[in-house]
């Protein structure tokens, strides 16, 4: 099922989460392999009929992706992937 866009915050959200990494000083490798993290969480979580909306995202709908990467991708990739997502939920909680 998918989410109007009004419930799709994802994407807004990672835009403020790139102006903080940048505030911070982060180098722009860390700050394009965030950016990445989140972006292929998003199409992950639309291909799945996941939801968008940041409040509703779940560990489970995490797992799901990172087991996705495990299965897809090299476990360095996914390790890289967990870190920025990691980094993107925590700022999250802060804001």
């Amino acid at each position: 099922m998918q989410q109007t866009s009004i419930h799709a915050d994802i994407i807004p959200n990672l835009q403020s989460f790139v102006r903080h990494l940048r505030a911070e000083n982060s180098s722009p490798k860390t700050q394009e392999t965030y950016t990445e993290s989140v972006r292929q969480l998003v199409k992950y979580l639309e291909r799945q009929g996941m939801p968008l909306a940041v409040a509703d995202v779940r560990r489970q709908h995490i797992e799901s992706f990172i087991a996705y990467l495990l299965e897809t991708r090299k476990p360095a990739t996914a390790n890289n992937r967990y870190r920025g997502l990691q980094s993107f939920f925590k700022w999250l909680v802060s804001e």
